[in-house]
């Protein structure tokens, strides 16, 4: 697949079904989704692996006979450079007002004082 529609793939289903968190010290994004196929999408376009959930909490579906919710991340600068790519086109959706939050909700590393030599 040509990394522009997959980019584009990622982009529409980060709108749609992604949300903004603290992980840590740092922003993050995530989705979960039922459906493997279109997480597996989302993970190529972040460039990041697939968790799967450990409870069913899907229903059973051919693609997902199991009901397990599947799951991408990206914290950090991973996450930073994804929504910067996206920035054009997400500007006052709610994904993008989420980051924005987060961004100013994270907890800021905070550099510990350097003892003084004597």
């Amino acid at each position: 697949m040509e990394d522009n529609v997959l980019k584009n793939i990622g982009l529409g289903i980060t709108i749609s079904e992604g949300t903004a968190l603290c992980m840590g010290r740092s922003p993050a994004l995530a989705v979960v989704m039922c459906d493997p196929k279109a997480i597996e999408l989302v993970s190529k376009s972040w460039g990041v692996t697939v968790t799967r959930g450990t409870r069913k909490t899907c229903p059973s579906t051919p693609q997902n006979p199991e009901g397990y919710a599947y799951r991408v991340n990206a914290s950090g600068t991973r996450a930073h450079q994804i929504m910067k790519e996206y920035e054009p086109y997400i500007i006052g959706t709610e994904i993008h007002k989420k980051w924005e939050r987060k961004k100013e909700e994270c907890p800021k590393r905070i550099a510990k004082p350097r003892p003084r030599k004597r």
